[in-house]
C-alpha cells in the first residue's frame, strides 16, 4: 500500500509529509521531517528504493502470517523503524560517497546506478514502444518471427499478447482508480480473468507474474551469498515476479514500479533470458537476439523521425568505403545548412551494474553504450568532411552545421557525466561544423519528434537547448521548459491505440460501445 501511494507522489513533498503523518502519527520525527523539507524544498522523505530495501529484508526476516492477522503496536513500530532506517543501508553500501571521499567516476557511477533504479518512463511511450518492437515489427522480421513467439510460449505457456493483456489486467486490479487513495489491503484473490478469453491462461499468467516468499528467498540467495550492496540494490527478482503469492492464494503487488517494468522493459528482459537459456556452442542465440533487437530499434527510430519530416530529407544508414564496408549514421536528417546525424545504441544498462554499481563495470557500460558510438559518429563526420563518405541526396558542400546525437540506454545526463566523458569526446566532434553532442534515450527522440509535430523547428529546438543552458542536462528537461504538458507524437499515440486494441482482442472485449 505504501509503495502504491508513493508511486503517485514520488516528487510531491507535501503529499509525502502527509503520508509520513499517516504512517507514524504525531511523533517528534515529523518535526524533523518538516525542518528537512523547509531546508530542502525539492527534497523527498521516501523513495522507491527505500521501500524495496524494506521489502527485501521482510522477505528474509519477517514472520509468516496472513492478510487477516492483527497488526500490533509493536509490529507498527518495527515496520516504521525499518522504513525510516532503510536509507542507512544504502548509505553504508557506499562508504566513499558517505564520507565525501569518492572520485568523479565513483560519483557518476552512483548517479547513473540510482537513475536506472528510479527509472520512471512515460508509460504510454514505453508500453507502446515495446508493443511496436516486439509484438508487431518482430513479426515482420523473418529472423525474429521464427523464435520470439516460440520462446515465449515454451517458457511461459503464454503468447506475448497474453502476457501484455494479463499483466495490464493484474496491474490495473492492484492499483486504485486515478485520484482515489490506494486500496487497503491491496491484495487480489485470483481468478480475476474468468470472464475473459484469458480465463484458461490465468494459471500460467500467475506463474509468470507472481512467486512465493520461498522463491524470492532462493533468488536473492542465502545471507552468506549476499552483502550490503546486494540488499541496497538487487531488485531483479521483484521485477521478474512483481506479485507476491500468499499462503492463502491471494497475491499482492510488490510495487507499481515492478509491475510496470514487467509490462514494459520486462518484455526485453524475459526474451533475453530465453535467448540465454538456449545459447550453446553451436547456436549463439544470445548474440542473435541482441543483433535482431538492435535492428528493430534502429528501424523504429528511423520510422519515428520519418513520421514528421519529409522522407527525402531523412536517410537511413548507407554503405561507403572500399567494398561498402563502412556505414554512415543510423539516421541522417538533411535540413539544408544543417545536417543532423543520429547514432542509435539499443539496449539497457546491465543488471550486474545496476546491482553492483562497480566502477570497472560502469566503465564497461560507458564503452559499450557511449564511447563506441562516439567513435562511429566522429568517423562519419570526418569522412563527410573529407569527401570519403557521402549520403545520397545530401549536398555536403552546403552543410554549415552538423548536429551529432547519440540515442542510447536511459542514462542520467548531468554536469558530472559530461565532466567524466569530456576527454573521450573525439576532437572532430568538438570543432566546426560539429555542434554540441546530445546524449539521450529513445524517449528523448520521441519527445523531439513530438516537438516538431507541434510546429517547433528542429534546429531551433537543438540550438535553443544550448543557448538556454540545458546542454549538459537531460533533453526532457528542455522539453518541459518549452512544452510543459509534454509532446507525445502521433506516431506513439497510434502505437498505443494498437497496443490497446491488442489487449482488447486478447481479453475478448472492447472499451468502445
Amino acid at each position: 500500500m505504501i509503495a502504491a501511494r508513493l508511486w503517485e507522489i514520488r516528487a510531491d513533498t507535501a503529499a509525502q509529509l502527509s503520508l509520513a503523518h499517516q504512517l507514524f502519527g504525531d511523533v517528534p520525527m515529523i518535526g524533523r521531517f518538516e525542518n528537512f523539507l523547509r531546508q530542502y524544498p525539492s527534497g523527498v522523505l521516501f523513495s522507491q528504493q527505500q521501500l524495496y530495501v524494506a521489502q527485501r529484508l521482510l522477505v528474509d526476516h519477517a514472520r509468516d502470517g496472513t492478510m487477516g492477522d492483527a497488526f500490533t503496536f509493536d509490529d507498527g513500530v518495527a515496520l516504521s523503524m525499518l522504513i525510516v532506517h532503510a536509507p542507512d543501508i544504502i548509505d553504508h553500501a557506499h562508504p566513499g560517497l558517505r564520507k565525501g571521499a569518492a572520485s568523479l567516476v565513483e560519483a557518476v557511477a552512483f548517479t547513473i546506478q540510482a537513475g536506472a533504479f528510479d527509472r520512471r518512463p512515460q508509460l504510454m511511450h514505453e508500453f507502446a514502444r515495446m508493443y511496436e518492437i516486439f509484438y508487431r515489427r518482430a513479426r515482420d522480421d523473418e529472423r525474429a518471427v521464427q523464435f520470439l513467439d516460440l520462446w515465449a510460449t515454451e517458457d511461459t505457456r503464454l503468447s506475448l499478447e497474453q502476457q501484455l493483456a494479463g499483466g495490464f489486467g493484474y496491474r490495473a486490479k492492484a492499483m486504485a482508480p486515478e485520484g482515489q487513495p490506494p486500496r487497503l489491503p491491496s491484495s487480489i484473490t485470483p481468478p480475476i480473468l474468468r470472464e475473459t478469453r484469458l480465463s484458461s491462461a490465468e494459471p500460467a499468467l500467475l506463474e509468470a507474474l507472481s512467486a512465493t516468499r520461498a522463491w524470492y528467498q532462493e533468488q536473492f540467495g542465502s545471507e552468506g551469498e549476499q552483502d550490503i550492496v546486494d540488499v541496497a540494490w538487487e531488485v531483479q527478482p521483484f521485477l521478474r515476479r512483481p506479485f507476491l503469492t500468499l499462503a492463502s492464494g491471494e497475491v499482492v503487488q510488490c510495487s507499481p514500479s515492478a509491475a510496470t517494468d514487467w509490462i514494459g522493459a520486462g518484455v526485453y528482459d524475459r526474451l533475453r533470458e530465453s535467448a540465454k537459456r538456449r545459447k550453446s556452442d553451436a547456436h549463439d542465440t544470445l548474440s542473435m537476439f541482441g543483433e535482431i533487437y538492435g535492428d528493430l530499434v534502429e528501424d523504429y527510430c528511423l520510422d519515428l523521425v520519418r513520421s514528421v519530416l519529409p522522407t527525402d530529407k531523412v536517410h537511413g544508414e548507407q554503405s561507403y568505403g572500399r567494398g561498402g564496408g563502412l556505414k554512415t549514421s543510423d539516421i541522417a536528417i538533411d535540413l539544408g545548412p544543417d545536417l543532423i546525424l543520429v547514432e542509435v545504441r539499443a539496449g539497457f544498462l546491465s543488471p550486474w551494474f545496476r546491482t553492483a554499481g562497480r566502477v570497472d563495470e560502469f566503465e564497461t557500460q560507458l564503452e559499450r553504450l557511449v564511447y563506441t558510438k562516439l567513435d562511429q559518429l566522429q568517423r562519419v563526420v570526418a569522412d563527410l568532411k573529407s569527401g570519403l563518405a557521402a549520403i545520397e541526396g545530401v549536398d555536403t558542400s552546403k552543410v554549415v552545421r552538423i548536429w551529432p546525437i547519440l540515442i542510447t540506454a536511459d542514462l542520467m545526463v548531468s554536469d558530472m557525466l559530461w565532466q567524466l566523458i569530456d576527454d573521450r569526446i573525439p576532437a572532430v566532434l568538438r570543432e566546426a561544423p560539429a555542434q554540441r553532442l546530445l546524449i539521450g534515450g529513445i524517449e528523448d527522440l520521441e519527445w523531439m519528434v513530438g516537438l516538431v509535430e507541434r510546429g517547433h523547428d528542429l534546429v531551433a529546438v537543438l540550438d535553443g537547448r544550448l543557448r538556454g543552458g540545458f546542454g549538459n542536462l537531460e533533453f526532457k528537461r528542455w522539453v518541459q521548459e518549452i512544452e510543459p504538458e509534454g509532446a507525445t507524437p502521433s506516431f506513439v499515440e497510434a502505437n498505443w491505440e494498437r497496443t490497446v486494441k491488442t489487449m482488447e482482442d486478447a481479453l475478448g472485449f472492447s472499451r468502445r460501445p
